[in-house]
């Protein structure tokens, strides 16, 4: 823990007032350039400008954000020197949450002097300590200081921009700072860090797209957008007005990005559009698995009163001994557990009388959601499963009837998986759950029923039912 003494305030203040006589400090270099080429010299504003925040943009894989922003409407701000003449920023948020921290440490005890500080860790001068949701244990860093003056009433007035990385794979956090300055700056916020583009039939595209924002002082620049990566000739951009633009403040474009793939199997890329920011660049991980014509990947859910869905398959777990899939619709923790009996693996066939955890001849079927009840019993089948080499799921078609204790069948989850499987999918979607007849309204109303599925769905009125079954028809 740092220890504010009054001792070491004063040495601070004399290493800072020797700014302009000092040598250049070990790690001190010219700015790093960049297409476009980011500044590190910014100009100095008029004096009524000068403001204090913290803008943090999210890099990648491991970034649980996109971008944040502070400033002294949303949060305080509170400084102090460390025995090592590092400058420790606080920052709370005024939600009570949203809290960040930064160190800026220079290489020696001469003070924090006005350039650029190459190679920064965590665990050696120069140091750049960056702390906020969603960034990581830096293995390179560097931040540039433009203005560092310490006030004869303790105030101070800083200015600079830093970058952190984590890895190889280009994850990490870069920002600019200003306390008291009037140094203006470039930075851009994008709408997402990464795109999962799910499993994509070859032939399809899928879109995602892209929103960046100029949230700076002086205009965003951006440069031609690519693909880097792997599997890069698998994407392509449907439109970009973002390459070759200069934004101003607040202005916005996008560029919406297709996964197109030729061949089966995962997809990894990035999406990079160099800037004029600290950082140099946008920067979108992409990726997603490319599956055969004709094979589905999808989730079916009719909760039999009325409620269909069609999703996605989130598979949160799989071995020869259990699968979780998530329920992404319902709230968490919510999933389907699906487990072969006790002893065995999964195989192709039926499982009738289910219980929530398997047994000696019983597979297990668990329903873990408010969704619908707890402890029930059902009936599970596999159409088709399959295992990679390395135990992970290769392939699933498998159906489930889950029933609540003592409710029959009108407290049941009816279900349909799908994992990069051939085998069809029929999935008839009601537009209704509920009909009402308020005073006044149509005595008839209509439920469309729409087929979402990969086969024909064959739909048919089974009857009214309920106390007061006389009262009502079906038409047509």
């Amino acid at each position: 823990m740092l220890h504010r003494l009054p001792l070491v305030i004063a040495v601070v203040v004399v290493a800072i007032s020797a700014i302009a006589m000092s040598p250049v400090a070990r790690g001190l270099s010219a700015a790093n350039p960049a297409a476009p080429a980011p500044s590190t010299s910014r100009p100095i504003l008029s004096a009524p400008t000068a403001r204090t925040l913290a803008f943090f943009d999210g890099i990648g894989y491991g970034s649980s954000f996109s971008s944040k922003t502070f400033d002294e409407a949303n949060a305080t701000f509170s400084s102090s020197w460390g025995g090592d003449a590092s400058l420790n920023i606080t920052i709370r948020g005024n939600d009570g949450y949203s809290n960040a921290n930064l160190r800026f440490t220079p290489p020696d005890r001469n003070g924090l002097k006005p350039g650029t500080y190459e190679d920064t860790h965590d665990w050696y001068g120069p140091h750049l300590s960056v702390d906020i949701d969603g960034s990581c244990s830096a293995t390179y860093g560097r931040f540039t200081i433009y203005e560092s003056t310490m006030h004869p009433d303790g105030s101070i007035t800083f200015a600079a921009s830093f970058e952190e990385q984590c890895g190889t794979n280009g994850s990490g956090v870069s920002g600019e700072f200003r306390m008291n300055s009037s140094v203006s700056f470039v930075e851009a916020s994008s709408s997402s860090v990464q795109f999962w583009f799910g499993d994509s039939a070859i032939g399809a595209a899928p879109v995602q797209n892209l929103s960046v924002t100029s949230l700076g002082i002086d205009p965003a620049v951006f440069g031609q957008a690519q693909f880097t990566g792997a599997d890069a000739g698998d994407f392509s951009i449907t439109s970009d007005s973002c390459s070759g633009q200069t934004l101003p403040a607040t202005a916005e474009c996008s560029v919406s990005v297709a996964m197109t793939p030729f061949t089966e199997g995962a997809k990894y890329a990035a999406l990079e559009i160099p800037d004029n920011t600290y950082r140099g660049r946008r920067l979108v991980q992409l990726s997603g698995y490319a599956i055969p014509v004709g094979t589905i990947s999808a989730m079916y859910l009719d909760d039999n009163r009325g409620g269909q869905s069609l999703l996605p398959p989130s598979i949160a777990w799989a071995s020869p001994h259990q699968i979780d899939v998530y329920l992404p619709s319902a709230p968490p923790p919510s999933y389907i557990r699906l487990q072969p009996p006790t002893g065995e693996v999964f195989d192709v066939g039926t499982y009738d009388n289910t219980s929530p955890a398997p047994g000696s001849g019983q597979a297990g079927l668990l329903v873990s959601s408010s969704y619908i009840c707890a402890g029930g019993s059902g009936r599970l089948t596999f159409d088709d499963i399959a295992f990679n080499y390395d135990g992970s799921l290769a392939r699933l078609a498998a159906s489930f009837l889950y029933r609540c204790p003592g409710l029959g069948l009108t407290g049941a989850l009816y279900g349909e998986i799908r994992y990069r499987s051939d085998v069809p999918l029929e999935a008839p979607v009601f537009s209704k759950a509920r009909v009402q007849f308020p005073a006044g309204a149509p005595p008839t109303q209509s439920v469309d029923v729409t087929n979402a599925g990969s086969i024909p769905a064959h739909v048919d009125v089974a009857g009214i039912f309920g106390s007061d079954a006389a009262d009502f028809s079906d038409r047509k």
